[in-house]
C-alpha cells in the first residue's frame, strides 16, 4: 500500500501561516466588543468574514493532517475532512492532469471522480503510475481528434496534405507558444524598454488572429467543396486559446 500526503513544504506553511490567520480572524470577530474606538456596527460586517474565514482555515488545517491519496493492490482512494472515495481499479475509465489537480475519472455514471491536489507529495510518481496503468484522457482525446481530421477529406485531398495541414498547425502552435511565453516573462520581470515590452503583448494575439485567418484561407484553397468554416475547430485546437 502506498500512501501520499501534502508536500512537506506546503504543510510546514499551513502549520505556521494557518494558525496565525485564524488568530487574525478571532481578533477581528471580537474587536468590537473589547476596543472602545471600534464601533459596534462593524460586528455585522466582521462577524460573517471571520466566522467563514475560520471555518475555512480549519478545513484546510484539518486536510493538511487527515487528507491522503492511498493506492491499495486493487483500489485507489482519497481521504479529506468531508471526501472518502474509492474506485476499484477496474472502475477507472483514465485520467487527467489539469493545472492544479489530478482528475481520476470513473467509467460509470454510479461512481463519482477522484480529484487529488498536484500539492501532494511526490505527485510527479503518482502521475507516472496512473499513466502506467491507466488511459491519459487528454492524449485519447487528441488521438481521437487527430484520426478524424486525417480520415476527413474536407481537411485536404488525401492522407499526406491532411498530416500536412494538421502539422503546420502544430507547429504554428508550439511558436505562438514560446513566443506568448518569452513576452510574458520579458514583461513581467524585466520590461525594458518598457514601450517595445507593451507593444509586442498587445500585438501578439493580433498576429494569432491573423495566422489562424491565414490557415482558414489556406484550408478554403484546398478543398474541393464549399463547407461551413465551423468544421475546422478541430483543426484550430492546438492553437493557444490564451492568445485572444
Amino acid at each position: 500500500m502506498k500512501e501520499y500526503k501534502i508536500g512537506k513544504g506546503w504543510a510546514i506553511f499551513i502549520y505556521i501561516f494557518v494558525p496565525l490567520l485564524i488568530a487574525l480572524f478571532v481578533w477581528l470577530l471580537i474587536m468590537p466588543f473589547v476596543s472602545d474606538d471600534t464601533p459596534i456596527e462593524m460586528l455585522y460586517f466582521f462577524a460573517p468574514l471571520s466566522l467563514g474565514m475560520i471555518g475555512l482555515m480549519l478545513i484546510g488545517l484539518l486536510d493538511t493532517i487527515k487528507g491522503k491519496v492511498i493506492i491499495s493492490s486493487d483500489t485507489l482512494s482519497i481521504r479529506s475532512t468531508f471526501i472518502n472515495r474509492d474506485l476499484k481499479f477496474q472502475e477507472i475509465k483514465g485520467f487527467q492532469v489539469e493545472q492544479n489537480y489530478i482528475f481520476v475519472l470513473p467509467n460509470t455514471e454510479r461512481k463519482k471522480r477522484i480529484k487529488i491536489s498536484t500539492y501532494i507529495g511526490n505527485s510527479n510518481e503518482l502521475i507516472m503510475w496512473l499513466n502506467s496503468n491507466f488511459p491519459d484522457l487528454h492524449q485519447v482525446n487528441e488521438k481521437k481528434e487527430e484520426a478524424q481530421i486525417l480520415d476527413n477529406f474536407e481537411y485536404g485531398r488525401n492522407p499526406e496534405e491532411r498530416s500536412s495541414q494538421l502539422n503546420q498547425a502544430k507547429k504554428v502552435a508550439k511558436v505562438l507558444n514560446w513566443t506568448g511565453g518569452l513576452i510574458l516573462v520579458w514583461t513581467f520581470f524585466k520590461p525594458e524598454p518598457y514601450k517595445y515590452a507593451i507593444l509586442a503583448s498587445i500585438l501578439l494575439p493580433v498576429i494569432a488572429t491573423f495566422v489562424v485567418i491565414y490557415l482558414r484561407v489556406s484550408l478554403e484553397l484546398t478543398k474541393r467543396k464549399e463547407v461551413p468554416i465551423q468544421q475546422y475547430s478541430l483543426l484550430f485546437r492546438w492553437l493557444p486559446v490564451d492568445c485572444f
